[in-house]
């Protein structure tokens, strides 16, 4: 999920997209607050380890300028950033359970999805246990092992609990956005979507052909959208969600971020950016030939930033993308969340980069 300046972007499957209608409404109350000191906001792009335990953050999602949620999906562990430092990493599911995204409605308030239909709260504490809100019904055990060989007990607070035997048919939640504490959108490889808004909803497909969803925006809860694996966007009006149209690329959409309900920005494997200004899917633009952009994340309609996978970062300033330039890292930057005037990133080796937004 990309994050959206003053949270998150739009469904990517997996999940959502999120915009501003602009003027005095684009700054939402329940969005991110502001950096208390913006002298202590980074003018340059740098990269440091996360931690020397082999922590690989592969998605991340930041609600403020002080907190930032990371998942590593290998080894199933959570870690937090807060105000600069990361804290120590703790595993949140069980061996077995990968996971897939991550969005945070505020710094009390995340979600962590991954395979078999898994949802994992933090609460601003600490993590609950897993849920599974959907896939088959079958046996369940009671606890698992959880970091530190702590037993953690499964939730039966949503319908199955959790963990569970996984069977070949059990989809896979591939993203998630939040536009704050109360509403969230999942999606998954079974091209449905799934809404928090206090409990989970039932999965309901987007469309008849269930084509996998890859990544989802929200701007509120009247305006998501949804991108699958055709690269097709499906949009959320408040009340249904519109039939998949092709946004112009034939390459895979790898992110996309709606800052405000007449802007969204998609990125590809390919190298190029899709605007949709409107209602309206722009031709591709090709920004970064000969790399894939892995992520992209919309602080605000005239800055977003996009990265990829030899560590270089793109910015958008509302009118024109800049040539890419380094991170401070040279490998893949997997994920990137961007708030106010801060953007974090992940990278493919155990790192964190920070620049400004």
């Amino acid at each position: 999920m990309a994050r959206r300046g003053g949270l998150i972007a739009c469904l990517g499957v997996a999940v959502m997209a999120l915009a501003a209608c602009g003027g005095d409404t684009a700054q939402q109350a329940s969005g991110p607050q502001s950096h208390a000191n913006k002298a202590l906001l980074p003018t340059k792009w740098s990269a440091a380890p996360i931690d020397t335990q082999g922590t690989v953050v592969a998605v991340l999602s930041c609600p403020t300028t002080q907190f930032c949620m990371g998942i590593d999906k290998v080894h199933g562990r959570a870690v937090a950033w807060q105000g600069g430092t990361w804290t120590a990493a703790v595993v949140i599911v069980p061996p077995g359970t990968a996971l897939t995204g991550v969005a945070c409605g505020s710094a009390q308030s995340c979600f962590a999805v991954g395979s078999h239909g898994t949802v994992v709260a933090w609460n601003g504490t600490s993590w609950a246990a897993p849920m599974k809100i959907e896939g088959n019904d079958v046996a369940a055990l009671d606890s698992f092992a959880g970091s530190g060989g702590d037993v953690v007990q499964a939730s039966r607070s949503v319908r199955l609990a959790f963990p569970l035997e996984s069977t070949a048919t059990d989809p896979t939640l591939t993203d998630i956005d939040c536009t704050n504490e109360e509403l969230c959108v999942a999606i998954d490889t079974a091209g449905n979507e799934l809404t928090w808004n206090g409990s989970w909803s039932e999965p309901r497909p987007l469309e008849p052909s269930r084509t996998a969803l890859v990544a989802v925006s929200c701007w509120a809860d009247s305006f998501c959208v949804a991108v699958d694996s055709a690269s097709r966007a499906s949009v959320w009006n408040g009340g249904s969600w519109s039939l998949p149209k092709a946004i112009g690329t034939s390459a895979m959409t790898t992110g996309i971020s709606c800052p405000t309900l007449y802007l969204c920005e998609a990125v590809d494997n390919a190298g190029n950016v899709v605007e949709r200004k409107g209602t309206v899917w722009q031709t591709p633009q090709a920004i970064d030939s000969g790399h894939h952009l892995t992520g992209i994340s919309c602080a605000s309609p005239t800055s977003c930033v996009a990265v990829d996978d030899a560590g270089n970062q793109l910015s958008w300033d509302g009118t024109s993308w800049s040539a890419p330039a380094p991170s401070g890292s040279n490998s893949t930057i997997t994920s990137v969340s961007c708030v106010d005037d801060l953007c974090v990133g992940s990278t493919s080796t155990g790192s964190s980069v920070e620049g400004p937004a």
